[in-house]
């Protein structure tokens, strides 16, 4: 089993958050996410929805409230947000986009 890490493909968040979050989204998907490369559907064997629940908790207990947490292999979006607070990562097939929201 290959051990995936999260590439962060867009972020505005200021520098003394992005690897706090980037490790919490490493750690996150690891707990909640397995990936098994002999699988026929590409290796994904999850739960998201635990995973995303789980990161939301994250960002709202140490950055603050609002957050909304999108993940999914084939996704888009727009959303409304505060300065310094979108980011974008990359985990093998699946993407997980983070924002807060004005509230």
């Amino acid at each position: 089993m290959s051990k995936l890490l999260a590439v962060c493909k867009r972020t505005d968040f200021p520098d003394n958050q992005r690897q706090p979050a980037s490790q919490a989204v490493n750690n996150l998907y690891r707990r909640h996410v397995q990936h098994d490369e002999k699988h026929p559907d590409g290796g994904l064997s999850t739960n998201l929805d635990a995973f995303a629940t789980a990161l939301k908790d994250f960002l709202d207990s140490r950055l603050g409230l609002h957050w909304h947490v999108l993940v999914g292999r084939s996704l888009g979006f727009a959303c409304k947000k505060r300065e310094q607070t979108m980011a974008v990562w990359q985990i093998g097939g699946t993407w997980i986009v983070v924002w807060q929201s004005p509230g």
